[in-house]
């Protein structure tokens, strides 16, 4: 989980804030957190508490209640370690076996030690069905680098490994980084494919699913009901087709 995350969601900033700080880190190219302090978006001591948390969250804390955490910290001025003890220290402990048997997991696998795209795509696959996120990411990281290469930076054979990459931040509660992968794949479909093509439709679902992980309600249901809309004037269209034959 990037430090732009972990402040966003322990709304120490809000999305227009992220959105202007990664804007004006790249064009500075300055850190994110150094940039929140620049921009007066964020005290330095609670960057502080957020780069803590980020830490722990790395080490196999619980996203959840390190953002718990963190918010207990700034709201009443405490350490992160006292916030954490006040929301029950021991579970930092079960995140640790947690991370232990994961790694042996993900080190039991066997990988395909090629580097191609289909490679790196399969062993992605492998690694995520056995929950190992991390792992899985820098797979798919290194097939959409592959394709990268060639020409067209929005190529419609990128969206199957920036699904992926999505659906594995979904699955790390990285919700910021999926939708920016699930808004490409909708932005490269609608560029490239008939607007009743159903590939279309999944991208809003994924929208969908993301909105919903975020207890986002109305968000979710105005996605699928964009993919309902593609899906329906697809089945019209078929149907004039087949009464016109």
């Amino acid at each position: 989980m990037r430090i732009g995350q972990v402040l966003l969601e322990a709304e120490l900033i809000s999305p227009k804030q992220l959105s202007d700080g990664l804007e004006y880190g790249t064009a500075k190219n300055i850190f994110l957190g150094k940039v929140m302090k620049l921009l007066k978006y964020v005290r330095e001591e609670d960057i502080d508490r957020a780069l803590h948390a980020q830490k722990l969250i790395i080490m196999g804390l619980s996203p959840v209640l390190a953002i718990r955490a963190l918010k207990r910290s700034v709201k009443d001025r405490i350490s992160l370690e006292q916030a954490l003890q006040d929301e029950h220290l021991d579970t930092l402990c079960l995140a640790a076996d947690s991370l232990k048997d994961k790694h042996l997991r993900c080190s039991s696998l066997e990988l395909d030690n090629d580097d191609s795209l289909e490679s790196r795509i399969k062993n992605g696959d492998r690694l995520l069905v056995q929950d190992c996120c991390s792992e899985a990411l820098a797979q798919y990281q290194q097939a959409l680098s592959i394709l990268e290469k060639s020409p067209g930076a929005d190529h419609i054979d990128h969206c199957p490994v920036l699904l992926r990459l999505g659906n594995t931040y979904l699955a790390s509660n990285s919700f910021v980084l999926a939708r920016e992968c699930y808004e490409k794949v909708l932005s490269i479909r609608t560029k490239s494919l008939p607007d009743d093509h159903p590939l279309i439709a999944h991208a809003y679902e994924s929208l969908a699913d993301l909105y919903n992980a975020q207890g986002d309600g109305e968000q979710a249901i105005s996605a699928f009901l964009s993919a309902l809309d593609i899906l329906e004037k697809k089945f019209r269209r078929n149907w004039a087709r087949m009464r016109q034959s």
